[in-house]
């Protein structure tokens, strides 16, 4: 009830502001519930019960198992990303941002395991470092791939270059894609919103 707590001597219902009860004056907490019928057993004051926070009886989440499919399918959506642009040349990176949406909703999935358990902090940040790694080395092996071009490269392996390499081709490459920056962004975006958003959201129930 958003803090609003009710009175036990003339059950009035109070604002959070208020710590004296507007009608009766007796403080919040003060007066002493009496049992209907006598040797009944007194339940919890109503102050106590009305407006008190509500304290979620879930465990925490399951840090390893987001760990665990959040990683797995990260490396899958890298490979898919990589094997479909390098390969086919299909998406010219606009597949990447489907890879936080989808890494979002694994580790918070995994996390909570399927809801059994609730969100905390940690989700968000794992789900974001998953899909900064997936971008990061998705970029990398296309931009290898793009620099293998033309080189005898053994069939079914996937050409590496040095950092190196890599840092020097990337100003060109950016450059005949500008819009690959948002899409890294919007990557990123989502993996922390998402699992942020259900915390947030949880967070408010909790308080309600």
């Amino acid at each position: 009830m958003g803090g609003y707590w009710v009175c036990d001597a003339c059950k009035s219902l109070n604002e959070p502001r208020y710590s004296t009860c507007y009608k009766c004056h007796v403080k919040r907490g003060q007066a002493t519930p009496q049992p209907i019928i006598p040797g009944a057993t007194v339940a919890r004051p109503v102050s106590e019960v009305y407006g008190a926070p509500v304290v979620s009886d879930l465990k925490g989440p399951s840090i390893l198992a987001a760990l665990l499919l959040g990683g797995a399918v990260a490396v899958f959506l890298t490979w898919v990303w990589y094997y479909a642009e390098a390969e086919y040349h299909f998406g010219r990176g606009r597949i990447a941002w489907g890879v936080g949406l989808f890494i979002a909703v694994a580790v918070l999935v995994a996390g909570t395991l399927g809801g059994r358990r609730r969100v905390s902090f940690m989700l968000p940040f794992i789900s974001f470092a998953l899909t900064l790694a997936s971008v990061v080395i998705g970029e990398y092996l296309i931009i290898s791939a793009e620099l293998a071009v033309g080189k005898a490269v053994p069939p079914g392996s996937i050409p590496l270059a040095t950092f190196g390499e890599v840092a020097k081709a990337v100003g060109d490459y950016l450059a005949s894609d500008p819009i690959r920056p948002i899409l890294w962004f919007v990557a990123l975006a989502a993996a922390w919103l998402i699992p942020f958003g259900v915390l947030v959201g949880s967070d408010r129930e909790e308080e309600d």
